[in-house]
């Protein structure tokens, strides 16, 4: 006796010869009883293979909630062997002194990667002078940088290299390692902007190069913003205290209008010392600014040295 079983529809792609367009013809199968039961057993299959993931896992010290993120996050673990593909990852990061709970759990997709690409994004990193212990605590801190894309990685390096003049692209990578992690597209609108501002973009980074990855309408809202305030003397706000390129526009908003609720002429507060604003509003309202002016120069050599 035949019945209809709920199973996918297959997609079959048929190709025109003419223009390679595709167009689709959805296929519907109809199984009789006996399918039904392989069906139902191909179910209790996939099941299992998630079972014994699970329990890999856990046998690797991996946290319950842990284990459903990577699943969620990368569902096509259970396609890969425990033994022939898993296994080899693991034993790479502890090959190479990584915590394998805390890498996967921060970025599953490192089960994506074979262990030869992941050194090859490590032998890159050692070139440019991150090596070493300082190359491990990089990546515990950035267990995304072992699957980002290889050629991101030639592209980024060329770009700080030959189009902004950096000598050791290390410091860069260090302070900021979402470059590598963002498009070409994002750091070019960024760069872009920044010369529109009639500011030099290396030396605007190479005092804060996390502007790089600031996101793109943040940058531009921020950058109107001012300028709407001073004109092309915004070149001059900027070029005093470059940090404020990367403050969200409400951030700044906030604070010039408090200023000027109280009385101070917050235009020229922003030509004449725009760093005041890298204040948090409450300190602004708890001290008068040439008190709050002095605590952040004192933050700003601290750092410095």
């Amino acid at each position: 006796m035949w019945r209809r079983v709920h199973t996918p529809i297959t997609l079959e792609r048929l190709y025109r010869s003419s223009k390679h367009c595709q167009r689709i013809r959805l296929v519907r199968y109809f199984s009789n009883r006996n399918d039904f039961s392989a069906t139902e057993s191909e179910l209790e299959d996939d099941q299992s293979t998630k079972d014994d993931l699970t329990d890999f896992f856990k046998s690797e010290g991996i946290s319950l909630g842990g284990i459903n993120y990577i699943f969620r996050r990368f569902p096509d673990v259970t396609k890969l062997d425990i033994e022939k593909d898993l296994r080899d990852i693991v034993n790479f990061l502890k090959t190479q002194d990584f915590e394998v709970p805390a890498m996967l759990e921060a970025n599953p997709m490192i089960l994506d990667r074979d262990p030869k690409y992941m050194l090859q994004i490590m032998e890159f990193m050692t070139g440019t002078g991150i090596e070493g212990h300082k190359l491990k605590e990089f990546i515990r801190d950035n267990p995304e940088f072992l699957t980002v894309e290889y050629k991101n990685l030639y592209w980024v390096k060329a770009f700080l290299e030959d189009e902004l003049g950096f000598d050791d692209i290390q410091d860069v990578l260090e302070e900021v390692p979402d470059i590598a992690l963002k498009s070409e597209h994002e750091v070019r609108s960024n760069t872009d902007l920044i010369r529109q501002m009639g500011l030099n973009a290396a030396e605007v980074f190479g005092v804060v190069p996390w502007v790089l990855v600031t996101p793109p309408q943040q940058l531009k809202d921020t950058c109107q913003f001012v300028f709407d305030l001073v004109g092309v003397q915004a070149k001059r706000v900027f070029t005093l205290c470059p940090q404020l390129l990367d403050y969200d526009q409400k951030n700044l908003e906030s604070k010039m209008l408090y200023l000027h609720e109280h009385g101070h002429n917050s235009r020229n507060v922003l030509l004449n010392e725009p760093g005041l604003l890298q204040a948090t509003l409450n300190e602004l309202k708890e001290s008068d600014l040439d008190t709050v002016l002095e605590k952040l120069l004192v933050e700003q050599d601290a750092e410095e040295d």
